[in-house]
């Protein structure tokens, strides 16, 4: 189920969020089962508790606990939305780094291009791989990024990155099962 991001994210945003991973786990949503098994491990069956792990671990927070705490001190104003097509495409990047696919699904929704680059030419597919999220790599493209994007940095593909950084990894072994592996990486 998808949900815009709200004016406010507050805890019970994020609480709503957990409640929702875990109904599709228990339904057996493969991404789902994916995401809690990639922040918990193997166990079944899992709790609420452990669903809102997964979100915090998702948001860099070690625990639910911590997330919680740093919402609750934020400032109650309103998010700026900016909806510039750079800052569309720079936010999209920058929560395919993060691995926050439910951000990623609203900008792209709100106008954000799966292929925008940001600094250096790097796509959210090719942050996806610097940061060794391949649940996010494989939600990208899904979405349609393009695998033979090269960034300006070392004009580099998301595989050459994977190749680079996380040789024999999920995300690269990911990468390598999407085609000739040897024209996405060097050509």
């Amino acid at each position: 189920m998808h949900h815009g991001l709200p004016q406010r994210l507050d805890v019970e945003w994020y609480r709503k969020r957990a409640r929702e991973l875990l109904r599709a786990y228990q339904a057996g949503d493969a991404l789902a089962r994916e995401r809690v098994h990639d922040a918990v491990g193997e166990r079944a069956p899992i709790k609420l508790s452990d669903a809102q792990h997964v979100v915090a671990v998702e948001h860099g927070y070690a625990k639910w606990a911590d997330f919680k705490h740093w919402l609750e001190r934020r400032s109650p104003e309103p998010l700026p939305w900016d909806e510039s097509q750079d800052a569309l495409d720079e936010a999209f990047a920058l929560a395919a780094y993060s691995g926050r696919i439910e951000a990623m699904a609203w900008l792209l929704e709100h106008g954000a291009d799966v292929n925008g680059a940001v600094h250096l030419g790097l796509t959210g597919l090719h942050l996806a791989v610097i940061s060794g999220r391949a649940d996010t790599a494989r939600w990208l493209v899904a979405h349609g990024a393009d695998l033979a994007r090269r960034d300006e940095l070392h004009h580099g593909t998301p595989l050459g990155w994977a190749e680079h950084n996380a040789k024999g990894s999920a995300i690269h072994q990911y990468l390598m099962t999407l085609g000739d592996s040897d024209r996405l990486a060097h050509a």
